[in-house]
């Protein structure tokens, strides 16, 4: 068993075959799955940039489940639910992104300190 309150999963592709196991060891269980089929599943690895369930989402979706903000070089912003706003970015910090709780946990500024370069300066504050 596995004595850290942890969730652990190994899959072992057999490609030529077609199949793979799957072991499964959690907090108070173990478990193996062994020869599942892979003629009808797509082979995808997940990433540990993101949730599981982001990623299942955003293979369902093509990329849209997850937000994202993203400062362009043209001097456009886009927003976390997809809109796009022309805003210059100046020697000052500006706030890109925060917590909107209560806690506010986290908070993300961007500045550009030189105005005829492309570069920026991002800070990230994380509580």
């Amino acid at each position: 068993m596995n004595p850290w309150d942890l969730i652990r999963m190994r899959a072992t592709v057999d490609a030529p075959e077609k199949e793979m196991n799957v072991t499964y060891r959690g907090p108070r269980r173990e478990m193996n799955i062994t020869r599942v089929p892979l003629q009808n599943v797509p082979l995808w690895f997940p990433s540990t940039r993101k949730y599981l369930t982001e990623q299942v989402m955003d293979r369902i979706t093509k990329n849209k489940y997850t937000p994202y903000c993203k400062v362009q070089a043209n001097d456009k912003i886009r927003t976390f639910d997809d809109v796009e706003y022309k805003y210059r970015i100046g020697k000052c910090d500006h706030v890109l992104a925060k917590d909107a709780s209560p806690d506010e946990r986290f908070l993300v500024l961007v500045s550009k300190p030189e105005e005829q370069r492309p570069e920026k300066t991002v800070k990230v504050f994380l509580q």
